[in-house]
């Protein structure tokens, strides 16, 4: 078995699909692993998301930040108008496929080859014990009956992470580390205004 990670799909099918060919990937043997935003800007998400939906032995993901902006709009807690997401929510099969977005980790660790998986980052703060702690507690609210609800504590709001940090803001500040981090300031402070490759950002990040 050959195990490959693909980051970003967004949305871009039929890409995922020439990438696949030239991997020479196998869904017997083989597994894909997504680091995040399967969805939104390629305008094939939906065919993105039924595909691995469809072969769930050879394809897993963990969450990006897209991935749950389509859960908040499924809440109804995001009300801007996305034709790309709405057509997902709209189709026969879409609560089978937020079902399984809703199920998916925002972390996932390969103790074995010292490899952790997520969307962003770890805060430098964290030990690898304590992310996979502090994932698992937003990974069961999402999984929970009465998730809508529980999503409007875990999603949006200010993202930088401190230890004092208690109840929403420390679920919404681990959410945004995991699925939207990119910079640190020298204080440990969350920066949304950089957004290039690494080297681009000021000196003080």
């Amino acid at each position: 078995m050959t195990r490959y990670v693909i980051g970003d799909v967004q949305g871009c099918f039929d890409a995922l699909k020439r990438l696949m060919k030239k991997l020479r990937f196998d869904p017997e043997v083989d597994q894909l692993w997504f680091a995040g935003d399967l969805i939104n800007r390629g305008g094939q998400s939906l065919e993105v998301l039924r595909f691995i939906v469809q072969h769930p032995q050879a394809c897993r993901a963990v969450l990006g930040n897209h991935d749950l902006h389509l859960l908040a709009q499924a809440a109804g807690i995001s009300k801007r108008e996305e034709p790309e997401l709405t057509q997902i929510l709209n189709a026969d099969d879409g609560a089978d496929l937020i079902h399984w977005i809703r199920h998916q980790p925002l972390l996932k660790s390969f103790p074995r080859r010292k490899i952790l998986l997520s969307h962003a980052g770890l805060h430098p703060h964290w030990s690898v014990d304590k992310a996979e702690k502090f994932a698992r507690s937003v990974e069961r609210r999402l999984r929970a009956p009465d998730w809508e609800n529980r999503l409007e504590k875990i999603y949006g709001g200010k993202a930088t992470w401190t230890a004092s940090l208690r109840g929403r803001q420390k679920l919404r500040a681990i959410t945004a580390t995991l699925t939207r981090m990119r910079y640190l300031n020298n204080e440990g402070a969350f920066d949304a205004e950089n957004k290039g490759p690494p080297g681009s950002q000021q000196s003080h990040l």
